[in-house]
This record gives C-alpha cells, sequence and structure tokens, in this order.
C-alpha cells in the first residue's frame, strides 16, 4: 500500500497530535500581551496618533460599520426598539439588516467606548483592540502546543499582522475581528485532550464568539470541527471515534443552540425577503499568485501592482499574501515538528487553503477550468451562497501557519542549544529571519481617512421638519451622515440590499434615473422634470445629495516629484499601461492613475520604484483617492441630469457636497 494511503487509514492520537509540550511553564502573560501593544502601536501607525480626527480605512465600509456602532448603541440604549431594523434608511419601506455583516460582539463592545471616546475614537480602538487580542489569543494556542515563549510570540505576531488583517482594517470590521478564532481552536484542543464540561463550555462560548463577530467565522469554526471529527475518527470506530465525534457534536449543538434565535431570523428574512445569493464566489477567490506576491495594503504593495491588478479578487479580498520568512520557516523547520502535530496542521492548512481559492483554480487572474471543493459547498450546502467570498476562508490559512511557524522556531532554538560552535551563524541567521518577517508584515502608514462630515449636516439636523433626502456621496459616509442630519435617506448602503426595494427602485422610471445616470421613462425636458418634481414629492424627498471630486493635488504632486518633471493630472492623460486594470469606475481615481499610465513606459526602475513608494504613501492618507466600487461614472451622469434636463437648483455647495434643492410641483423654473 502506498504510504500516504497508510498514512490516511493509521489512526491518529488526540494524545499525540496535541502532546503537552515536556517543560512546560505557565509564566505571567503581562509582559507579553504589552509587548504585542507596543507592537500594535507601531504597526498600526499613524492610527493611535489620529484616534479622534482620523477613521481607520478608507472612506467606504468603515463609515458604514461606524454608522451601525451608533444606531445600535442608540437603539439599544435610547429608543429601546430593535437595531435590525430601521425605518431612516431605505425609505419608504424601511431597511432590515438581519443579513447584513453586523458583528454584534464589537457593536456591544462599543457601547462603553462611546460613553468615553467620540464614535470615531471607539471604532478606532475596536480596530487596535482585534490586533492586540488576536496576537495574545494566537499566543496562548501556540504557548498552549509548543510551551515555548519565543515560537509563541512570533506565532501570535505573524497571525495578528498578516496582510489578511491588514487588508481587511480597510473597512471590515467583521472580518478584522479574528481573535476568538484561536481562542475557540484552543479550547476545542483541550476539550479533546482533558474531556470536561469545563473546556466543553468554553469551546462553545468562544465559537458563539466568533459568530458574534463574523459570520464567515462561525462557519470556519464548524467546519474545522467537521476537519477534527473526521481526522481523528478515520479509520472508524474505537472509543477515540466516539469521543471526537461526541465532543465535536456537543460543541456544535451548544453553540448552534445559543445563536439559533439571530440564526432563524437570518433565516427567514433571506426567505422572507426573496433573497437568492449574497456576493458571486467567482469574483472573490484567492488567486494562486497572491499568497507569494505583497498585497496592495503593504508597505511595499505598488512595487508588485502590476501583478495584483490582474487578479479576479479586488486587492482587499485578493490580499493572502503569506510572506516570505514564513516560507522559509515552512520549508527548515516543518519537517522537524513533531510528527502527529505537523500532520494535523497541515492537513487543516491544506483543506482551508484549497477552500480559499474558491469554485475554480485562478493564476494571474485568469479562471482555468478545474473545479475545486468550494464549489461542492457553495452548491451543496443550503444558505451557503449568501457569502460568496471564498478567499475569507485564508484566516484559518494565516493561523495553521502560525502555528507551523511557532514549531519552526522551536526547531531553531533547540538547534542553536545543541550546536554551540554554530550559535554565532545560527544568531546571524536568526536577526536576518526576524528583520524579513518585519519587512513582511510591514504596513505602515496603514490607511486612515480624515474625519469631515460637512456643516450642511449639522444644519439640517437643526431642521425640525421630517422629510427625505437622496444622498449619492461615498456609500459608507452617506450612511453615516444620517446620524448627523436625522433625515430619512431613499436608497443608503445596505450589504444585503431587500430584492423588495430594488424593485421599487426599478419600477420608479425618477428614482432608477437618480441611481443609475440613464435617462427613462417621458422624454427629456419639462415633462420629465415634472414628473421627477412629482414623485420625489410623493416620496417626500426635498434634497438631493451629490459628491464633489476630491482634490488631486497630493497625488499629483507626488508623481511629478518621484519622475523629475511635470505631468498632466487631468482626464486622457494616457492610455494602456501596467495601471489599467486598477478597478476604477471613473471620477479622480481614474484621473490620477491615466497620468500615471502616460509616465510610466518613459520612466527608468528608479523612478518607478520612487512612485510606487511615494504613491502608497500619498494615497494611505487620502484613500478617498483610491479606485472606488461605487459607481462614479453613473453617480456623474446622474447629476448633469438632475442640473441640465429637470433644472434643480444648487442650494449650496462646498468642497465636499453640492446640493440640488427638489422644488415643489408648480413651481416655477
Amino acid at each position: 500500500m502506498p504510504g500516504w494511503q497508510r498514512s490516511l487509514l493509521e489512526k491518529k492520537s488526540v494524545e499525540d497530535a496535541f502532546a503537552p509540550p515536556a517543560g512546560c511553564s505557565r509564566r505571567s502573560l503581562l509582559p507579553v500581551s504589552l509587548l504585542y501593544l507596543a507592537l500594535t502601536v507601531v504597526f498600526t501607525m499613524p492610527v493611535a496618533l489620529g484616534l479622534r480626527t482620523r477613521l481607520c480605512g478608507d472612506v467606504g465600509d468603515n463609515y458604514a460599520f461606524l454608522w451601525w456602532l451608533e444606531w445600535f448603541g442608540r437603539a439599544v440604549t435610547e429608543l429601546h426598539v430593535s437595531p435590525f431594523h430601521s425605518d431612516q434608511i431605505g425609505h419608504p419601506l424601511g431597511a432590515s439588516f438581519q443579513l447584513n455583516p453586523t458583528t454584534l460582539f464589537n457593536a456591544v463592545l462599543s457601547l462603553p467606548l462611546q460613553r468615553v471616546f467620540p464614535i470615531v475614537a471607539a471604532y478606532n480602538v475596536i480596530v487596535l483592540f482585534s490586533f492586540w487580542a488576536s496576537a495574545v489569543a494566537m499566543y496562548l494556542l501556540a504557548f498552549h502546543l509548543i510551551g515555548r515563549r519565543l515560537p509563541s510570540f512570533v506565532a501570535g505576531f505573524l497571525f495578528a499582522f498578516s496582510s489578511y488583517r491588514f487588508a481587511h482594517a480597510l473597512g471590515h470590521l467583521t472580518t478584522i475581528s479574528s481573535e476568538w478564532l484561536p481562542l475557540y481552536l484552543l479550547f476545542l484542543i483541550r476539550s479533546l485532550r482533558e474531556p470536561g464540561k469545563k473546556n466543553l463550555v468554553a469551546a462553545a462560548i468562544c465559537l458563539v464568539l466568533n459568530g458574534l463577530s463574523c459570520w464567515y467565522y462561525l462557519v470556519y469554526g464548524f467546519l474545522f470541527t467537521a476537519f477534527v471529527a473526521v481526522y481523528f475518527s478515520v479509520p472508524w470506530g474505537g472509543k477515540e471515534s466516539a469521543r471526537v465525534l461526541r465532543t465535536a457534536f456537543l460543541i456544535s449543538c451548544a453553540a448552534a443552540v445559543v445563536l439559533s434565535p439571530l440564526v432563524v431570523g437570518m433565516v427567514a428574512e433571506a426567505v422572507r425577503g426573496g433573497h437568492e445569493a449574497g456576493h458571486a464566489p467567482e469574483q472573490y477567490p484567492a488567486d494562486l499568485l497572491s499568497f507569494f506576491i505583497p498585497s496592495f495594503t503593504s508597505t511595499w504593495g505598488m512595487l508588485f501592482q502590476p501583478v495584483w491588478a490582474h487578479f479576479r479578487a479586488n486587492p482587499i479580498e485578493g490580499a493572502t499574501f503569506i510572506g516570505y520568512s514564513v516560507l522559509l520557516l515552512l520549508l527548515w523547520g516543518v519537517p522537524k515538528a513533531p510528527r502527529a502535530a505537523r500532520s494535523f496542521w497541515l492537513g487543516a492548512l491544506l483543506l482551508f487553503w484549497v477552500l480559499s481559492l474558491g469554485p475554480f483554480l485562478n493564476v494571474a487572474g485568469r479562471a482555468l477550468p478545474l473545479p475545486l471543493p468550494y464549489l461542492l459547498l457553495h452548491r451543496g450546502l443550503p444558505f451557503f451562497s449568501l457569502a460568496g467570498v471564498p478567499a475569507r476562508f485564508h484566516v484559518v490559512t494565516t493561523a495553521c501557519l502560525a502555528v507551523l511557524a511557532g514549531y519552526a522556531v522551536k526547531a531553531l532554538q533547540e538547534r542553536a542549544t545543541h550546536e554551540a560552535g554554530r550559535k554565532g551563524r545560527l544568531r546571524f541567521a536568526a536577526a536576518g529571519l526576524a528583520l524579513l518577517c518585519a519587512l513582511d508584515h510591514l504596513h505602515v502608514p496603514v490607511f486612515t481617512a480624515r474625519h469631515f462630515v460637512s456643516p450642511f449636516y449639522s444644519c439640517l439636523g437643526e431642521d425640525p421638519r421630517d422629510y427625505a433626502l437622496i444622498d449619492l456621496t461615498l456609500r459608507g459616509k452617506a450612511l453615516f451622515c444620517t446620524t448627523v442630519h436625522g433625515k430619512k435617506l431613499v436608497g443608503g448602503y445596505v450589504a444585503r440590499p431587500s430584492p423588495r426595494y430594488q424593485e421599487l427602485i426599478r419600477s420608479s422610471d425618477v428614482l432608477r434615473t437618480v441611481f443609475s445616470g440613464e435617462m427613462t421613462g417621458p422624454g427629456k425636458g419639462g415633462a420629465a422634470a415634472d414628473q421627477a418634481r412629482e414623485e420625489l414629492a410623493r416620496l417626500g424627498v426635498e434634497l438631493l445629495i451629490y459628491p464633489r471630486p476630491p482634490e488631486l493635488g497630493p497625488v499629483c504632486e507626488r508623481i511629478r516629484r518621484a519622475l523629475g518633471r511635470q505631468v498632466a493630472c487631468e482626464d486622457g492623460a494616457g492610455e494602456g499601461g501596467p495601471l489599467s486594470e486598477v478597478r476604477a469606475t471613473g471620477g479622480a481615481a481614474e484621473t490620477w492613475i491615466r497620468s500615471v499610465e502616460a509616465a510610466w513606459p518613459d520612466a527608468g526602475w528608479p523612478d518607478r520604484m520612487r512612485l510606487a513608494l511615494g504613491l502608497r504613501f500619498v494615497l494611505a492618507s487620502h484613500p478617498e483617492l483610491l479606485p472606488t466600487d461605487d459607481p462614479v461614472a453613473a453617480i456623474g451622469r446622474s447629476e448633469r441630469i438632475v442640473r441640465d434636463l429637470w433644472h434643480f437648483p444648487v442650494t449650496y455647495e462646498d468642497d465636499g457636497i453640492r446640493v440640488y434643492r427638489v422644488p415643489p410641483p408648480g413651481e416655477q423654473q
């Protein structure tokens, strides 16, 4: 029988895979926690410096989560209503948030923080907490398995400061909240090795907290539990199999029972609202090359832009860089890890890595006709299609990599102890590896957006009248501004929009024109303007708010300084080029990208490196200039219709927004 088949069929022992390390001593966690806290502040600069004035991330989903934290606190503590529904969003039907990524754990965590900090600072503190807590949690897991402080510390660092987490720090408060995942793995392992109610309850609680932080991580927890049950039960039979299956079943059932009210509500909303699917998984796979290329948020990310720009997933979801230091550790140290532990963690790594590749294998942005296991989950599990971002499975891969890297560092320590004559060389190699590890995980400066809300919204908040408006500024920002002006919002960014509400928009010629920028309904001129007035008046809409393009000066100046010459920063500056695959739909981002494309072919490699690094630093402090998934071109067309065809008057304008008043029907133009 071939060796791999014999290995597959031989009995796996929990005691062998998770054997307690010899000579393991428990020491105070305080020094490690303080060191992780210092590293969090340094590796997330400048978040701590701008705690109250700058919001971690770009100007998109982070503001949507900022709105959720504020709305949750107000709904629970002041209004005493369900936070899962609001009449202020999605006027006139209101909006349900049952299927939204609401991250209840962070919402509850924000309640005391909002009493101490402004809402922006509370959000930033939660982000910083996730880095620190993820590091500490992985340290505890690794120390339980390895029993040495340095290897465990390295494991915690690799997990908390991974490329995956920095990418999702741009705005995904759910997926950045990975601190409960290592703790669940820890107590799952302890419940297998040390059966007892205490460990079972702790594991179930951690699995529940994974779900309350991010529903994706609840699914991953169940899948990891299923992997453990199968791994230690093949071949079937015997007391070991029964005990493992019983433990996995009890933990899963306990978590499912606790979360059942929320899950039942989500399923009911999906059925009642007619939701068929979430994201298309074909659009969000991890590319095979993405594991070996520094991602967009890396300090060095723009140097590799010609490669990752071709990936099918957007730069955030496609950020799965492992790190060259981690690869070196794995190649050298994993073969020296205990055989049983190595087999288990490599098996888990392989499973979740393959799942992260999506339904079909993608290489350099090209989908190959090679179906992968994710396709079975997508088609076979009920409601699994409401997820649809396979690249996020990489968070479990990262956890497995951190544990295996910890075993590798332990092997290095033992070799240094036994080979005293080569201690100098080993220290030099360790220092070089540590430097490479720091460079691999360097994402400074982290992207932060200047928190500014136009004073116009505050003026609206002082108006006691009850009416609605349409705000087409950046999706998350428009949502957050409802907390300032308090008016009803037609539309509004909801991750899982109601099909019923989408049908309402499609059935209205005027609303469809406003949101799509495509003229529909009766002709142009007076008839269309009268229809727009009448329909908007029936909805109670009095204002239309449009974004102003951001100032291109900072990025254009960086281009000129890098290339040493003047470059036209205007539309039509160039065509084609290595940046052409960046997902810009129009507006400011497309403008400066074309400028770079025009100058790129004639620039030498030193100039290109200066330009790439310079752009990375500028965009970190001006994320409003990043390419966006918002329909920028459609919004521009919509404004031209409102201004030139319907002749709605401008009632306010500043550097950020332009506001149009909806004239009452019958008012003279």
